[in-house]
């Protein structure tokens, strides 16, 4: 009797988990969050909670590196999500999330020119979490702390009170010559004129010889 042929091996996607498919956990939770359909064009409050419960238990700087990627995407409804994700991860205080997007802060400040109005709020909204005047052009930090130690290098430097019995040079009195190099001493008495000379004693009158 002929040996069955043995059963053809299990398919590599069936056999493969669900999150290799997407490269990786991270990957797969923000690019689930951030689909562009729904009936809603934000993601609910209980959505974000969970998520961001989500994300302490997984690695917050590639799933910053993943929410950046969706900031760039082509769909509107797509880039608002990220966002939200972004603002909700945020105020749950995502330490390395929020250090990942202040050094990168260029790619939230360029959707303030957005079309879309729900996008250019929700924009304002990040970088106010992340430390900047969303009025004022955003920079890096690296680039804003340079500017600020420039600035504080360059500010003058409060002047110091004059010290008593200081140097101090005057100037000219109107109407006269100039004092040149004339230096006087502020707050010393002036000196008292000098006394007059003794009247220079009279000669001895001569003896009368007798």
């Amino acid at each position: 009797t002929p040996t069955p042929p043995p059963p053809p091996p299990p398919s590599v996607a069936a056999a493969r988990p669900l999150a290799e498919s997407y490269g990786s956990l991270e990957e797969k939770l923000v690019c689930q969050a951030t689909e562009p359909g729904g009936m809603r064009a934000t993601i609910p409050r209980e959505d974000l909670r969970k998520l961001s419960q989500a994300v302490r238990t997984l690695n917050a700087s590639a799933v910053a590196q993943q929410l950046e990627a969706r900031l760039g995407a082509p769909e509107w409804q797509r880039r608002l999500k990220a966002l939200c994700v972004l603002e909700a991860l945020l105020k749950d205080g995502h330490a390395d999330v929020a250090s990942h997007f202040q050094a990168r802060v260029g790619c939230v400040a360029a959707l303030q020119g957005s079309a879309q109005l729900s996008v250019q709020e929700r924009t304002e909204k990040v970088l106010l979490l992340l430390g900047y005047d969303a009025a004022a052009p955003a920079q890096p930090a690296e680039q804003q702390y340079a500017a600020e130690a420039e600035a504080e290098l360059a500010s003058p430097s409060p002047r110091k009170p004059a010290k008593r019995g200081a140097k101090k040079k005057h100037a000219p009195p109107a109407g006269g010559e100039p004092l040149n190099d004339l230096v006087l001493l502020d707050d010393e008495p002036a000196p008292s004129p000098a006394a007059p000379a003794p009247p220079p004693s009279a000669p001895p009158s001569p003896r009368t010889r007798h």
